[in-house]
Formats: C-alpha cells, sequence, structure tokens
C-alpha cells in the first residue's frame, strides 16, 4: 500500500481489505475541530448545570470576590490568600474538566468507531530524515491548509464571541454598582453562552472539515487496476494451488466412495505391499465386479474396512496386479480371470462361507 501512487492513476474505489489496512494503520477520517466543539459546548452545559445545582460555583465566586479587599491577609500570608481563593473554584471548577475529558473522548469515538492502531504510534526511521522534515515544515501542502484553516476558524470564533458577549453583557459598565452576587451571576452567564455558542460555531466548522476528511481519506484509499487485479488475485489464491486443492478434495470423496463399497465385497484380493483389490460375486450380475480398488494408501484403507466388516482377504500378488491394470471400479473381470477368480471364491466360500 504505496502512498507515492500518483493520485490520477488510483481509478478503482477501495475494497474492503484496503479499508481494513487504512485502519489497521490508523488512518481514519477525523476532525479536531468536532472534538474542539464537543469539549466546549460539553462544558458551557456542565457550568450551567453545576450554577443550578445548589449555586455551588456562584458560591465558590462569592468566596474568591470576598476575600479579594483583605489586604492584611495578602500582605502577612499571600500563600494562605491564594489558598483560600483558589481552593473553591478549583473545587467547583473540576467536575466541568472531568465532563470535558468525557466529551472529548466521546468526539474521537463517534468518528473513529472505536478504531484503535498502535501502528499510529509506532516509531519510523523516515521522520528522523532531515530533508523529508524540511519538506514537510515548508512545502507541504497539508501544513499550509491546516494553517489558514487554524487561522480561518479562530477569527470565526472570535467574531461569534464576540457577538455574544455584545449582547449578553451590555451592562458591564454597570457592574461596578452591582453586588458581588450580581457580578458572580452575570460571569457565569456570560461564560456559559460564551462557550456554548462558540463550540456550536467549532462543532459546524468540524462538520465541514469531516465530510471534506472523508473525502479525502476515500481519495487516499482509491487503487490503480493493477493493485485490485493483484488483490483479486491474492483473494482468489493461486491457480496452481486452487487445483491442487480441488484435485485433492475429489481424490479424497473418490476414496470414501471407495470404502462404502467395500464391505459389500465377498473377497479382497491382495498383493500385501501394494495393491488391494475388492471382488463381489451375484447371480445377477453374471460375472464378478470389482467394487473397489487402490494402491497405497487407498490399499491399506481397503484393508482396514475389510477387517472391521470381516471381509476375507487373500494374497494373489500376479492376481492382484493384473485385475487392477484391467478392470476399473465398477467393472466386470474380463473373461481371461474367469477361472483364477471362480478358484479363489471357491476358496474362501468354503473356508469361511458365502456371504449373504
Amino acid at each position: 500500500m504505496s502512498d507515492d501512487t500518483p493520485q490520477d492513476d488510483k481509478t478503482e474505489e477501495a475494497t474492503s481489505k484496503r479499508q481494513d489496512q487504512f485502519k489497521e494503520d490508523g488512518k481514519v477520517a477525523k476532525s479536531q475541530e468536532l472534538v474542539s466543539g464537543t469539549m466546549l459546548v460539553a462544558s458551557g452545559a456542565a457550568l450551567q448545570v453545576l450554577a443550578g445545582s445548589g449555586g455551588h460555583l456562584n458560591s465558590a465566586i462569592m468566596a474568591i470576590l470576598g476575600q479579594l479587599d483583605d489586604s492584611e491577609l495578602w500582605v502577612a500570608r499571600p500563600g494562605a490568600f491564594m489558598a483560600a481563593m483558589s481552593d473553591p473554584i478549583i473545587a467547583s471548577i473540576g467536575p466541568v474538566f472531568a465532563v470535558m475529558c468525557v466529551a472529548a473522548i466521546v468526539g474521537h469515538v463517534s468518528q473513529t468507531q472505536g478504531n484503535f492502531s498502535w501502528k499510529a504510534l509506532e516509531p519510523k526511521l523516515s521522520k528522523l530524515d532531515p530533508i523529508g522534515g524540511v519538506k514537510r515544515i515548508f512545502f507541504s501542502m497539508d501544513l499550509y491548509a491546516n494553517l489558514f484553516k487554524t487561522i480561518g476558524k479562530v477569527i470565526f470564533v472570535g467574531i461569534v464571541a464576540v457577538a455574544v458577549v455584545s449582547l449578553e453583557g451590555r451592562e458591564w459598565l454597570a457592574l461596578i454598582r452591582h453586588s458581588p452576587e450580581q457580578f458572580g451571576s452575570y460571569l457565569h452567564r456570560i461564560s456559559v453562552w460564551t462557550l456554548m455558542a462558540s463550540g456550536a460555531a467549532v462543532m459546524s466548522l468540524g462538520g465541514v472539515d469531516y465530510m471534506y476528511q472523508r473525502h479525502r481519506m476515500n481519495k487516499q484509499m482509491m487503487m490503480t487496476k493493477e493493485e485490485t487485479k493483484r488483490e483479486h488475485k491474492e483473494n482468489e489464491g493461486d491457480p496452481m494451488i486452487k487445483f491442487r486443492r480441488r484435485q485433492m478434495h475429489h481424490d479424497m470423496m473418490s476414496t470414501n466412495r471407495l470404502l462404502e463399497a467395500v464391505p459389500m465385497a465377498d473377497v479382497i484380493i491382495n498383493n500385501p505391499t501394494h495393491i488391494s483389490i475388492a471382488l463381489r460375486y451375484r447371480k445377477e450380475d453374471g460375472a464378478p465386479v470389482v467394487v473397489a480398488k487402490g494402491a497405497d494408501g487407498v490399499a491399506k484403507r481397503i484393508r482396514e474396512v475389510a477387517k472391521e466388516n470381516r471381509i476375507p482377504m487373500i494374497t494373489n500378488v500376479a492376481l492382484a496386479r493384473a485385475l487392477h491394470k484391467a478392470v476399473p471400479v465398477g467393472g466386470y473381470i474380463p473373461e481371461e480371470f474367469f477361472r483364477a477368480v471362480a478358484e479363489t471364491l471357491v476358496f474362501v466360500w468354503k473356508q469361511h462361507g458365502r456371504r449373504k
């Protein structure tokens, strides 16, 4: 999977295997703006809930404002003064940061569908190339695109934030006449609305950016005709291997059918080291029939099945070789073998009785 292939040569849609390879490498479409916007909106909602559930945040702000005129404490014990100011606000803001962390995780997982790859964290020697590093810093189109995107985002969000403050905070000049409680309420309202509006603005940018990243990732995953053919060939496998696999399957099925016919035989004629012939004789057949035959491993299996079914076996090397060569499975024995086969059957019937 090479990223150096010109885009004009990539004319084929990505296969599922190609998509899985990108996911394994940690290459998924994702917009950081969506994550940032989710965090801002979640923090604004958390501030609103905290202020409404018992007024803990407002109480903390009141405690800080009430100590600002304690100059003696500030001069005598600045550490204690700072602790008295910071402890209430940290205790109140802590849950907000927890909500932001959860929102960040949700923002990432919702875009990547929970895909995680260690390959994205693996060190690469190519990143240590100074020439490549200079190209990435000064001659990368992605770098300039991200720069302009960031500048545009800051300007857009700044305009939204200023507009919110202008609409919701018109009475800031009159704050000098307000009580600490009123100032705290004003500060809370401005903070919540600014966070919520800024978050919504960033999320709208993130939605557009995510669609662009999806489009860009789909373009990167596209394949050349040669890559598609090669992957299809890999999926299908080597034709020779496929032929051998089919041949092995066919041989196995044929062997199984042979072994199923062995219990119907009257006698097994063996060349003990190589060949076994299973013969059956019924009056309605007119002549003995070779119901199964085989050499080496197949012959061994025929003898095993014959032993399991108590079928008589005799050794006749010349006859076994001749029948194996001359008669196919399911074929009648030629007239030239009648005498030898008849003598064999009579001998077996006298020794073991005729099979029903």
